[in-house]
């Protein structure tokens, strides 16, 4: 068995998972304004629950390695739910 290592392969694997990361993390912001919008008073519609917000976050989070480097918390303060993550630079490829 013979094994090669292509540096300029890794790099763009290295990019395209850099990218597709942005995407999520765009979403999620989006994600985070909706879910403000909706608890301000005599927002329309039925808002969000702490399910049917952690169900659009799997949603967003689904896909190549990406729940290993975003980490996502829905959690309720005061009455008011909250999203809030992070990226976990540790577990990006160098």
């Amino acid at each position: 068995m013979l094994l090669t290592f292509s540096p300029e392969l890794q790099r763009k694997q290295i990019r395209g998972i850099q990218q597709h990361l942005a995407k999520k993390r765009r979403a999620l912001e989006e994600l985070q304004a909706k879910l403000r919008r909706s608890q301000k008073p005599g927002a329309k519609g039925k808002g969000y629950s702490q399910e049917s917000l952690w169900k659009q976050v799997q949603k967003i989070c689904s896909g190549q390695h990406i729940a290993k480097i975003l980490h996502v918390a829905v959690s309720k303060v005061r009455g008011q739910l909250q999203l809030s993550y992070r990226t976990d630079v540790s577990a990006l490829p160098e």
